[in-house]
Parts: C-alpha cells; sequence; structure tokens
C-alpha cells in the first residue's frame, strides 16, 4: 500500500511539473504572439518610410547597376535588413529632386 501512495506522489508531482511547464510555455507563446503583432505594427509603419532595391530601381527608372554604384559613391546609404539593402524614401526623393536641378 505504501508504494501505492509513493507512485501516487511521484504522479502527482510529475503532472504538477508538467502543468508548470504548460503554463510557462503558455506564456512565452502569448508573449511572442505580442511581440510579433509590435514588430509588424512597426514594419508596417517603416515599409511606408522605406524602399527597397526593387521599387528604387522602378522608381528612379534606372538600373540596379546604377544604384548600386550610386551606393558605392555614397548617394544613397542604405541600410541592410535581412541581408538586403532597404532605402530611405525621402533619400531617394531627395537624389531625384537633386537629379533634376
Amino acid at each position: 500500500m505504501e508504494t501505492n501512495i509513493n507512485t501516487m506522489g511521484n504522479a502527482f508531482n510529475w503532472a504538477q511539473m508538467l502543468f508548470d511547464a504548460v503554463t510557462r510555455l503558455s506564456n512565452d507563446i502569448a508573449e511572442v504572439k505580442q511581440q510579433n503583432k509590435d514588430l509588424s505594427e512597426q514594419l508596417a509603419q517603416v515599409g511606408k518610410d522605406t524602399m527597397s532595391e526593387k521599387e528604387v530601381v522602378e522608381y528612379l527608372g534606372k538600373s540596379r547597376a546604377t544604384i548600386n554604384r550610386w551606393r558605392k559613391q555614397g548617394l544613397l546609404t542604405p541600410s541592410i535588413v535581412n541581408n538586403r539593402p532597404i532605402y530611405s524614401r525621402r533619400e531617394v526623393m531627395s537624389l531625384l529632386r537633386s537629379a533634376k536641378e
């Protein structure tokens, strides 16, 4: 009988540990979801202020080679996100205005 009580006690302890772990995991998931939502909102805002290299090429009507040359000359200064250049919309428009003058 004592063995059954010990076994039940161990099973209860194990179940409690499992419940605690699942609760922590659930809380972590909720936190990650909130962080993902926050980042998505931030990226949506950034998307209005930035342009991909493809968008810059299309907007300016220039080749990628020209955009890369301008970048090397310091005329355009991209931020690198996921190994891809992201350009400030303001900077691109400023470059376009100065090219027209």
